[in-house]
């Protein structure tokens, strides 16, 4: 329990996952972990007192020391980089804003509207006004008492009518000026080294997108930052710094050796061109790059460095693009819409690199992707290798097809495991779909048409179905149908069924007769008491839907064990890709 070290990042550096990671790993090879981590003025080190080191420009004012267990330790500045120095940067810096600082903020922005090289070269309205939607009246350049009005409003009026969520007025607490660093720690606390961070902010999220959503957010996309480690020489380990991922996309590759940082690589994908930074939809476009501007919008809440090629280098994979081991981009995938326009596959918030597929040589990526409508999959499964998609391609556009069902991509060998997946629908029916079988229908439009009839004939019949079910009286114990599309286009049904046991209709009595006799607070405490179920479940499967219903009609529950279950909160909880 001995306190070793405490870092403070201070004030200038934003707290949380999506903005401050910290690789720790042995970089140098000397055996011991070093820490890398983004700093900013400010940023310090609280570690035990050396003798050689009473006195020195990173220490803090005289007297900022602690005793922790016994243990004199003292609070050491990092260096800041020459550079910031000469630029007047101090440890006392303090950039986080006020809301008059972001109002403040905005007008000196808008006085300088005419200076901005997108503007400058025709990409964005000449004028504010224009980019508001509102008639022009302001002379250019901005005299400060017009920026000011546009400040106000773009804050109280523009943002607004945008999205009810853009409080602007109440906007505070962000830091979107002053210099970042990248700062590398001996694993005793020590400072290594502080370089200028590889990737300025540039601006406070204008040109990265966060100004034309309807929902405006500063300091969002520009503020998001990826770390990693990964093997590019297949040797030694490499540190990765990465900044953006829902737009403009930054990569940096660095090898540490002697106590200093050595460049391996940068990849940028430059900007996503938009015509109006206040009202446009940057993520579903190309970064100004010609080569890296693929990359741009790919990304995901985190990456992942694995040897895809099995050539004895691991390459990076953000999201749905991959890096090689060398700086070059391997990929980046792209999809069609439904509509058959193409689409990258885009921004998604889980990621897994694995071999997933025991059949397949070489690793798969699985993702799960936020595009929604714009987007070409809601999840796929890839080749990582190649990005080539396995499975996945027609999933969406089946469920928007077939909105009455919930669809599913799976095998199974027994009825139990088919009544897993049926079990967690919530829809009139359930499909599942074998994954050789989806390959098929995205490789061959026959194969495709085919199983798609075969769908449409089976949900119909099994409409039909529910509607006989009605006269026997055993529809109530149908809790989900499906129908399963296996190889080769071989279709069966399944029904799952429940019916309520006897004892929970002796509780259902007791409880009505105890609310009669007793008040409404009672009752209550009646209720909690007999708040649990018995009840019998069983699954039924066939290979024709006549089959299917013979068998529900002649179920025979007395060979069926009763269950009992105490309901939970959240036992509803429904959640299906």
């Amino acid at each position: 329990g001995r306190l070793l070290f405490r870092f403070d990042l201070g004030p200038n550096i934003r707290a949380g996952a999506h903005y401050t990671q910290f690789m720790v790993f042995d970089f140098d090879g000397n055996g011991r972990a070093e820490i890398s981590v983004k700093t900013a003025p400010g940023s310090r080190v609280l570690r035990p007192v050396r003798e050689e080191e009473e006195s020195g420009s990173d220490i803090c004012p005289p007297g900022d020391y602690e005793y922790i267990n016994g243990q004199r330790m003292r609070w050491h500045y990092i260096t800041l980089p020459q550079k910031a120095v000469a630029c007047g940067v101090s440890h006392t810096d303090n950039y986080v804003c006020s809301r008059e600082d972001y109002r403040e903020h905005m007008a000196l922005v808008f006085m300088d509207w005419k200076n901005m090289e997108e503007v400058r070269r025709g990409e964005w309205p000449s004028t504010l006004e224009e980019c508001f939607g509102i008639p022009p009246e302001k002379e250019y350049p901005l005299s400060r008492k017009d920026a000011l009005w546009l400040a106000d409003y773009f804050i109280h009026q523009y943002a607004p009518s945008r999205s009810e969520r853009n409080m602007l007025w109440d906007f505070c607490g962000f830091v979107y000026t002053g210099p970042e660093f990248l700062t590398m720690f001996y694993g005793d606390g020590r400072e290594a080294e502080t370089i200028d961070f590889p990737f300025p902010r540039i601006d406070d999220g204008l040109r990265w997108g966060d100004y034309a959503m309807e929902r405006i957010e500063p300091c969002n996309r520009v503020d998001r930052f990826l770390s990693g480690v990964a093997y590019l020489d297949g040797e030694h380990p490499s540190l990765i710094v990465c900044r953006g991922y829902y737009t403009r996309t930054c990569i940096a590759a660095y090898d540490f050796k002697g106590g200093r940082h050595r460049e391996r690589f940068i990849v940028d994908s430059g900007f996503v061109p938009m015509k109006n930074p206040f009202c446009d939809h940057p993520h579903s476009g190309r970064g100004s790059d010609p080569v890296y501007g693929a990359l741009a919008g790919q990304g995901n809440h985190s990456l992942s460095t694995a040897d895809i090629d099995g050539d004895g280098f691991q390459e990076i994979i953000y999201g749905a693009a991959v890096i090689d081991h060398d700086g070059s981009l391997k990929y980046s995938s792209f999809g069609k819409l439904p509509d058959k326009r193409e689409a990258k596959l885009g921004h998604g918030d889980a990621i897994h690199v694995a071999k997933i597929d025991p059949d397949r040589p070489g690793y798969e990526i699985f993702h799960v992707f936020e595009g929604g409508e714009e987007a070409p999959y809601g999840y796929a499964l890839c080749d990582a290798e190649t990005g080539e998609v396995l499975w996945g391609k027609y999933v969406q556009e089946l469920k928007k097809t077939y909105n009455n069902a919930d669809i599913y991509v799976a095998e199974y060998e027994t009825d139990e495991e088919a009544a897993e997946y049926l079990s967690r629908g919530s829809k009139d029916f359930s499909v599942l779909i074998d994954p050789e079988e989806l390959e098929r229908m995205a490789a061959d439009d026959e194969v495709k048409k085919k199983n798609l009839n075969l769908l449409d004939e089976s949900l119909g019949k099994l409409s039909e179905m529910k509607e006989e079910l009605k006269e026997t009286g055993r529809e109530d114990e149908v809790v989900t149908l499906g129908v399963n599309i296996g190889k080769d286009g071989q279709v069966s049904y399944f029904a799952e069924l429940e019916k309520s046991g006897e004892r929970t209709k002796e509780f259902v009595d007791k409880m009505l007769e105890d609310k009669k006799e007793a008040n409404a607070e009672k009752a209550d405490k009646v209720q909690d008491k007999y708040n649990f179920e018995h009840s019998k479940r069983a699954t039924v499967s066939a290979n024709s839907v006549e089959e299917l219903l013979e068998q529900i009609k002649n179920f025979n529950w007395d060979n069926v064990k009763e269950e009992t279950s105490i309901p939970m909160p959240g036992k509803n909880f429904d959640f299906t890709v």
